[in-house]
């Protein structure tokens, strides 16, 4: 239940505050790439021809790691401003750097006792 909660709340807010939240978390913990993060799929930028997509792959102060797939072969990496992001993808960000704060703050509390 409290999932949903967190689900319906961010869908909720303005692109701004989201971009707030997530660059908030990020100034806690520093970047972070989708492989750090347990259980998270990369959100998808876009897709293009049969077999080609771009997927978000890193989360920076300022912006996101992309990078660009055909065939499963890497073609090209870039960067987008959050701003340049829909509000949807936003959100799937926010979620998953949530997630990502919680199991650092737990990482933080065993390592102090």
């Amino acid at each position: 239940m409290y999932y949903l909660y967190i689900v319906i709340k961010t869908y909720t807010m303005k692109k701004e505050k989201i971009i707030r939240k997530i660059k908030k978390i990020i100034d806690e913990w520093g970047g972070v790439s989708v492989n750090e993060i347990k259980h998270a799929e990369c959100p998808i930028w876009s897709k293009y021809a049969k077999e080609g997509e771009a997927l978000i792959e890193t989360f920076n102060r300022g912006d996101v790691g992309i990078t660009s797939y055909i065939k499963g072969i890497m073609v090209d990496e870039f960067d987008v401003d959050y701003d340049d992001l829909s509000k949807d993808t936003l959100n799937e960000i926010l979620t998953m750097l949530e997630d990502y704060k919680v199991d650092m703050d737990k990482t933080m509390e065993r390592c102090q006792d």
